[in-house]
């Protein structure tokens, strides 16, 4: 895939990452990238920084991006990417992440390393890899017109204490009825994100599977569940508080309840940009330093 023009996607950043961020986008226009820069975060970067990017336009929207750009650059922390991957999937361009927030398995290039990562680039030594998404279907069009997530959806109790009543159906089948605090299914990109939090189990990003998670079950015997991503899932939500939050990715919704909802895999991919030297298990070895003695 021959890249050309990247569009830039950010969140608003601090003094400090200013000078990194200048040195980015001088290291794109010298190797002859034409840039695109989401339009709220030119204008953060122009009226908080005083910066203007060199570019070559602005987008806002994902039609604006169909064959104007091949990568979606994200700028911030896993957050960030979620939002670019909403923008970047409709438009099947594949995303790449520069960690410039916190903990980051998405943007899982450091600033430190963004120089090479670029060089990679320009050289093609890169691959794209699929990564599967969740599709979330109900009768008042949850999450439109994006209702797909790379992560995770879940369902919590809302503002009240009451906890929440999943009864979880598999391809038809009555699987249980959870009463917890919530309920997440993850992909396998996702398995390190909430349900990682939750007590769920670490997937490798491309298996054909995701997770069922419960948050704070009532029942002890209710642990986390894998199931293949062919699999049609129907969740019917109750709660004593009429109230419950939803969430998919970074995006939340607070709907009444009783309600249903179908969760099944996305008919399509988001392919995720890893240049030639990263991997996920050098990602978990660093971020969740495995095989450190913190003790030393």
């Amino acid at each position: 895939m021959a890249i050309n023009t990247i569009a830039i996607y950010g969140r608003p950043v601090s003094a400090n990452a200013l000078v990194a961020l200048r040195g980015l986008f001088d290291l794109l226009r010298g190797h002859g990238f034409d840039l695109l820069v989401h339009n709220d975060f030119a204008e953060h970067l122009h009226l908080q920084h005083g910066y203007t990017v060199p570019m070559e336009g602005v987008f806002g929207a994902s039609d604006e991006l169909r064959h104007r750009a091949q990568l979606v650059l994200s700028l911030g922390g896993d957050g960030t990417f979620l939002s670019a991957a909403s923008l970047a999937g409709p438009a099947q361009i594949p995303v790449m992440g520069i960690n410039f927030g916190n903990l980051g398995f998405l943007a899982n290039v450091s600033q430190a390393d963004m120089s090479q990562a670029v060089e990679m680039l320009v050289r093609g030594r890169y691959r794209v890899e699929p990564r599967s998404l969740l599709e979330v279907q109900s009768g008042d069009g949850l999450f439109a017109p994006f209702p797909y997530g790379l992560n995770d959806f879940s369902v919590q109790k809302g503002a009240a204490a009451a906890m929440v009543s999943v009864t979880a159906y598999v391809n038809g089948e009555q699987l249980c009825t959870y009463r917890a605090d919530g309920l997440i299914v993850a992909t396998p990109t996702g398995s390190t994100a909430y349900s990682l939090a939750a007590g769920g189990p670490i997937m490798t990003p491309s298996m054909a599977a995701f997770v069922l998670s419960p948050v704070a079950p009532h029942t002890l015997t209710f642990r986390p569940l894998v199931l293949p991503d062919s699999t049609e899932l129907r969740l019917e939500v109750e709660s004593r508080s009429r109230q419950v939050l939803l969430t998919l990715d970074s995006r939340h919704l607070t709907r009444p309840a009783p309600l249903s909802i179908i969760i099944r895999r996305a008919p399509f991919n988001l392919g995720v940009v890893c240049v030639e030297e990263a991997s996920f298990f050098k990602s978990l070895r660093g971020k969740l330093f495995w095989g450190a003695d913190k003790r030393d």
